[in-house]
């Protein structure tokens, strides 16, 4: 008997096949002590983060623009967010309009 594995095809399986789906995901450096869990980051994807309420679809380029000096937890949870439900384009929001 041949056993198959498959491997995660999207962001969004990895993040579901994680071992401890309740360990911690992201740590914040600013706020010592403070996590995500990846079952608190699946979550926030399946509602308030689930793109199809723009009218994003599976293979849409989604770019958007973290306030800067963002870091951390914020920052990386957006980049998931959409990462895990189309193609994600982090953008420097000092940018000029031509230049994006």
């Amino acid at each position: 008997n041949n056993i198959e594995f498959s491997e995660p095809s999207t962001l969004f399986d990895l993040l579901s096949e994680a071992d401890d789906a309740c360990g911690p995901a992201l740590y914040s450096p600013i706020e010592q002590g403070y996590c995500i869990s990846y079952l608190e980051i699946l979550s926030f994807i399946r509602t308030h983060g689930d793109l199809r309420r723009l009218n994003a679809k599976k293979n849409s380029l989604v770019a958007y623009a973290p306030p800067p000096g963002a870091g951390g937890i914020i920052s990386a949870l957006a980049f998931l967010t959409i990462a895990a439900q189309c193609t994600a384009a982090p953008m420097d929001p000092s940018y000029s309009k031509k230049r994006l």
